[in-house]
């Protein structure tokens, strides 16, 4: 049985130390060495591993969750029992067509199976090798697959969706004698016979996968994810300034770009997001467009050095200081200019290549509100005039798209969902001004949600609200599944 490794932490704190959270003992997952068997025989034997650690928590009437990169900036993936670390459980397998399911409606040559502490960036490498691409990320990849699958992570690609609507099957450690592999009932992708390899409990059920897709561990440990992928390909990104003119407006609230005046003409973006600095918005907006395009193998790499072409607002923001408030238009005025670059010359390359990142700079915060785009600018301009009012705040405003997620829980749910991220330093005085917008959207009339992996203000009544009856079939796949010590011992608090 693979061993659990006791750190002797008493206390973890998350990558972007937005807080620090006090537990029993943090646990380190790992592998059984090559040596002692074939990468499924370890892959079971660390199964085995988590389901005595489930054993032990209810022995001790504690709670039970695990991390794998740190990424989120929230708290609701950790929980005060034992938190454990899954970042060495990175074994994957590139699924045979003999375990693809004959009703399987996908392509059958990108299925692959993916212990959870895969990083995203690392997946991005090895599929690289294989020719093969994530079908989208965030723009920076530190996390790990079921962490970013689990808060709901997304990047910009306006038909793609977020890291979880490319997950297809879930292997789910639920009690010490009881692990499940999840499909939903409506999209079978392995034979029946693919959950006996892992000696799991085969569930087709759409309501429960849909459930445990973004869940935040509440279910149990996800030990391993089924994910579809592209043939490999390039992106060739364009980030312009321009105007937030009525053509732009109107691409913004439609996701139409016929006559936008974006750097592709009327072809329609892979990638679309628009950043906007409250403190310089008479020289415009940045626009960034990527188009996918086919891999050749002389396209020039993109420089190295500095921002990555796809870094967001939070590689950067962290770094500027806001304890003079009089000097943050001029100081972020300064800092976007200088390394928030625009293009020249189209760059290329591929997902790795365009989003490396997995480290970050400085101190940053960030939160993110989902709300439908045809009320994106609605939602931009109540952020603006509360920095009006109030500011001035080190914030950056930012607006990404992706279609409408399956996941009960998921934030963009909307059938064209813009994301408006706020990102600023870590500081009280941003955090002041995240209460303020929590305040007005929850007053504004506007249909929202928020990022569970950035720092949001979200009661639990607010929640039902604004998941509607999404919230009760979440809460019923759980009871449904879980008896009541187990619910507790998989809840944060």
């Amino acid at each position: 049985m693979s061993p659990l490794i006791d750190t002797g932490q008493t206390s973890w704190q998350n990558k972007h130390e937005t807080y620090v959270q006090p537990v029993r003992r943090v646990l380190q997952a790992v592998n059984d060495p090559p040596q002692s068997g074939d990468p499924l025989q370890r892959y079971n034997a660390t199964t085995g591993a988590l389901q005595a650690l489930i054993q032990r928590a209810l022995q001790e009437g504690v709670r039970l969750r695990a991390f794998g990169g740190g990424w989120s900036f929230s708290g609701a993936p950790s929980t005060d029992g034992y938190l454990v670390d899954t970042s060495p459980l990175n074994l994957w397998f590139r699924i045979r067509d003999r375990s693809i399911h004959p009703a399987y409606p996908g392509p059958r040559g990108g299925l692959y199976f993916l212990q959870c502490g895969n990083s995203i960036a690392g997946l991005n490498r090895n599929l690289r090798a294989e020719q093969r691409s994530l079908r989208t990320t965030g723009a920076s990849n530190g996390q790990s697959i079921v962490g970013a699958m689990s808060t709901g992570t997304h990047g910009a690609a306006i038909d793609v969706g977020a890291i979880q609507d490319y997950v297809v099957g879930i292997h789910l450690i639920v009690a010490p004698d009881r692990h499940l592999w999840v499909e939903r009932s409506s999209y079978p992708v392995t034979t029946d016979g693919f959950a006996g390899l892992l000696g799991a409990e085969l569930r087709r059920d759409d309501d429960l996968f849909n459930a445990v897709l973004v869940s935040f561990g509440a279910f149990g440990l996800i030990h391993g994810v089924m994910i579809e992928t592209d043939p490999i390909f390039l992106l060739e990104m364009h980030r312009v300034r321009r105007p937030l003119d009525d053509r732009l407006r109107a691409a913004i609230t439609s996701l139409e770009f016929t006559g936008a005046g974006l750097p592709g003409g009327d072809e329609r973006p892979r990638h679309f997001e628009v950043v906007a600095n409250p403190y310089d918005m008479e020289a415009g907006v940045y626009v960034t467009a990527m188009y996918r395009r086919p891999l050749r193998p002389d396209y020039p790499k993109p420089p190295q050095g500095g921002l990555a072409p796809g870094d967001d607002a939070l590689q950067f923001v962290g770094t500027v200081t806001d304890t003079i408030p009089l000097l943050i238009p001029t100081v972020m005025t300064a800092a976007v200019r200088s390394q928030y670059r625009t293009t020249t010359v189209p760059l290329e390359g591929t997902t790795n290549e365009i989003f490396p990142t997995t480290t970050t700079r400085g101190k940053a915060a960030g939160t993110a509100i989902a709300v439908p785009s045809e009320l994106a600018l609605d939602t931009v301009n109540l952020i603006l005039s509360i920095n009006r009012e109030h500011g001035p705040f080190p914030c950056l405003v930012a607006l990404r798209f992706v279609p409408r997620t399956q996941a009960l829980l998921g934030f963009t749910r909307f059938p064209r969902t813009c994301i408006v991220d706020v990102d600023g330093p870590l500081s009280n005085r941003t955090r002041s001004f995240y209460s303020r917008i929590w305040q007005l959207m929850s007053m504004s009339g506007i249909p929202y949600t928020m990022h569970w992996g950035k720092l949001l203000g979200l009661s639990a009544a607010e929640a039902r609200r604004l998941y509607g009856a999404n919230v009760d079939r979440w809460l019923a796949a759980r009871r449904g599944l879980l008896p009541p010590p187990l619910r507790r011992a998989f809840s944060n608090r």
